[in-house]
């Protein structure tokens, strides 16, 4: 029986006998099985699944003469997969699946194959679900130096740390072995005030997994507008951490698709700019966009592409209201300096 039955895992509560029959060498029977199945809390994954991989660090520098010990370095590499599961899950683009304590789910499966458990709880088995996609990568170099200086004229010392940051990451799919991207980015830092090394190297690799996130996800998935609210007032469809209150993104009509004449793939739509918008409220699952340049009609699917500069000379910042110190309006707190 349950060797027959769809799920091997399955728990046996019992059976009864409808109808059976001899041929004088054996017996036919037809049972009614009575089985435990267990049904997956939520929704069915629909997105597809991604499982980020370590991101070994070849060569970290810190000032201050901070030991780079392995425990150190184990720890960087482990906060980086955090931040970047963190943005990925917060997107809302991929299902993200944990690949980084399989000694964790070995101990569970043990104990649900023990007779600790009740009943049917070895139905839980079996439900592990497959990723589509493998996220990979490489951090290149991680340097915080301490960059302070004297002023000759005031002789005022200034007080600044310069962080940087190179990673090469590729996404995979798991099926094909296709590469679907591979990239490289570098992110510099400039800290006005003297913080401590750990923390700075931590601003720098956040800003690198913000910005790797970035293009994985809008090459994929570009945000869209999702609901017009009044003329130039829209929601995209991006919250949590992947936007912040002031960034700016360059809104586009999508037009017809274009097919690559020599291979036969798509290469896209069609895009045609129609003003900038910036994030002016960050919730959980969408955000409030207000358009700062251009007078286009909004409308529902346009998509967004992050802009890293300011939309046109004389373009107004709208306050976003964080909930940090933010004097200089640029949507973070006042001890990081955008670059």
């Amino acid at each position: 029986i349950r060797a027959s039955s769809a799920n091997p895992n399955c728990e046996i509560e019992g059976y009864e006998v409808l109808d059976s029959s001899r041929d004088g060498v054996s017996t036919r029977a037809t049972l009614r099985v009575r089985y435990t199945v267990y049904d997956v809390p939520g929704p069915s994954m629909e997105r597809r699944r991604i499982a980020v991989l370590n991101f070994p660090m070849e060569e970290v520098h810190l000032y201050g003469g901070v030991d780079i010990n392995v425990d150190l370095v184990k720890n960087l590499e482990d906060e980086f997969r955090a931040k970047i599961e963190a943005l990925l899950t917060q997107g809302r683009r991929f299902g993200v699946l944990d690949r980084s304590r399989p000694d964790v789910y070995a101990a569970e499966k043990r104990l649900l194959r023990s007779r600790d458990v009740g009943r049917g709880e070895r139905a839980r088995l079996g439900k592990v679900l497959g990723t589509d996609y493998l996220l990979y990568g490489t951090v290149d170099r991680v340097v915080v130096e301490d960059q302070s200086e004297v002023i000759e004229i005031t002789g005022e010392r200034r007080e600044q740390l310069f962080g940087f940051a190179e990673v090469r990451f590729t996404l995979l799919a798991t099926v094909t072995r296709q590469v679907k991207w591979s990239s490289s980015i570098a992110v510099e830092r400039t800290f006005p005030v003297r913080l401590r090394p750990q923390e700075a190297v931590a601003t720098v690799l956040s800003g690198v997994a913000a910005a790797m996130v970035d293009e994985l996800t809008e090459n994929i998935y570009p945000p869209r507008v999702t609901r017009v609210l009044a003329p130039g007032q829209f929601i995209l469809n991006r919250g949590g951490g992947t936007v912040v209150g002031g960034d700016l993104f360059e809104v586009f009509k999508v037009g017809d698709r274009l097919i690559d004449p020599d291979t036969g793939e798509p290469l896209g739509r069609i895009e045609t700019s129609v003003g900038i918008a910036q994030i002016v409220d960050v919730k959980p699952k969408y955000s409030l966009a207000e358009l700062v340049s251009g007078n286009a009609d909004i409308a529902r699917g346009m998509v967004l592409r992050r802009r890293r500069v300011d939309a046109a000379p004389g373009a107004a910042r709208v306050e976003a209201k964080p909930s940090f110190q933010d004097n200089d309006g640029d949507g973070l707190p006042d001890y990081l300096n955008r670059r």
